[in-house]
C-alpha cells in the first residue's frame, strides 16, 4: 500500500468514502440483525432506523466534502470536491459500473427471491426471507450499501494500477 503522502486527492477521498460508508453499514447491520439472523422489526423501528442511516450517511458524506474542499482551499473547476483529471473521471466511471452491476444483481436476486417464497411458500426456507418488510427492508438497504462498497473499491483497485 502507498503511503499516505503518495495517494491523489482522489484516491485518498474514494478511501475515506469506502470508510464512511462501511462504517454506516455496520452501524445498520449491528441493528438489523443478531448475528446473521435479521431481527423483525416494527414499521416505526425501520422508518427510525431508515430516517438514521440515510442521515448518517449524509453527514459523514458532507464532512467528509468539507474536509476535503477546505484542505484544497478552493473548490475545483467543474464544482467537484478533489480536482480530478481525466483517469480520475474514467476510474469513477469504472467504480460507477461496478455498482449498478452489483445493484442490477441484487435487485435480480429479490426478485426471484421473492417469487419462491410465494410460488412455495411452504417446506422451503431461504436464509432471509423478504416477504416481511424488515426483510425487504433489510436486503434493499444492504444492497445500496454493498454496491457502493462494491464501487469504492473498484475505485481503489484502479487507483492501485
Amino acid at each position: 500500500m502507498k503511503a499516505k503522502n503518495e495517494l491523489s486527492e482522489a484516491e485518498r477521498y474514494a478511501w475515506a468514502t469506502l470508510i464512511a460508508t462501511g462504517v454506516v453499514f455496520l452501524m445498520f447491520w449491528g441493528r438489523m440483525t443478531d448475528g446473521f439472523q435479521v431481527l423483525n422489526l416494527g414499521a416505526k423501528d425501520l422508518l427510525g432506523l431508515y430516517l438514521r442511516v440515510i442521515m448518517t450517511f449524509i453527514v459523514l458524506h458532507i464532512i467528509i466534502a468539507v474536509i476535503f474542499a477546505a484542505k484544497r482551499g478552493k473548490e475545483a473547476q467543474d464544482g467537484d470536491v478533489v480536482e480530478r483529471d481525466e483517469r480520475d473521471m474514467a476510474i469513477e466511471r469504472k467504480g460507477s459500473r461496478t455498482e449498478f452491476w452489483v445493484l442490477a444483481i441484487i435487485v435480480q436476486m429479490v426478485i426471484f427471491t421473492l417469487l419462491f417464497e410465494n410460488a412455495f411458500p411452504d417446506g422451503y426456507t431461504l436464509p432471509i426471507s423478504v416477504l416481511s418488510a424488515s426483510g425487504m427492508f433489510f436486503v434493499l438497504m444492504s444492497g445500496f450499501f454493498i454496491a457502493d462498497i462494491a464501487k469504492r473499491i473498484t475505485m481503489i483497485i484502479a487507483y492501485k494500477s
